[in-house]
This record gives structure tokens, C-alpha cells and sequence, in this order.
């Protein structure tokens, strides 16, 4: 991320990151899978769609805006729905991994 030329991108992944840690942290104290539900980690794949773009475009020529519309729609449309699929099964993958070795 020293790399970046996006400020606005930076700073956006700087808040989720940061924001990540304070669910886990209140995740860890309650003991409750309703925090990963509600306050799911968007930071990965911000992450990673801001590195798609850098292979292509100049992402300091990208607007702040475009930036937090990519955040929310990736909170809205990824990272909820997987949150309610997984609080729904109630399962992880070392769950599958004990069924089928």
C-alpha cells in the first residue's frame, strides 16, 4: 500500500482495515457470530479490486467517490450476502474438512 497514488483509496482501505479490527475485537468479547454478520470484512476485497485497477488505469485519476461506491457495493452485494449464508449454516471449513478427508 506505500505504493499507492490514491489517497482517497488509501485512506478508505485504511478505514476498513482499521474497522476490522475493532469487530474482531468486539467479536472476541461477545462471543457473537451476529458481529461478523453485520460488520463483514470488506477490506480484503477492496484490497484487491484496488490492485486490479492499479494493473490498468492511474487509480490517482479515479475519484474519492468511485472509490466509497466500491467499498459499499462490495460490502452490499459480496460480503453481506456471504455473511448470512455462513451465520445461516452455521458452518466453517474446518467443518467440511472433518467430513471429508
Amino acid at each position: 500500500m506505500r505504493n499507492w497514488t490514491s489517497d482517497a483509496a488509501f485512506r478508505i482501505s485504511q478505514f476498513l482495515f482499521y474497522y476490522r479490527l475493532v469487530v474482531v475485537m468486539l467479536f472476541e468479547l461477545f462471543d457473537s457470530r451476529l458481529m461478523l454478520l453485520i460488520f463483514p470484512n470488506t477490506f480484503e476485497y477492496f484490497f484487491i479490486v484496488v490492485e486490479v485497477i492499479r494493473l490498468r488505469f492511474d487509480p490517482s485519476r479515479v475519484s474519492a467517490r468511485f472509490w466509497l461506491i466500491t467499498a459499499a457495493a462490495l460490502w452490499v452485494f459480496v460480503k453481506l450476502p456471504q455473511g448470512v449464508l455462513d451465520s445461516h449454516r452455521r458452518r466453517d471449513m474446518t467443518d467440511t474438512i472433518v467430513e471429508n478427508p
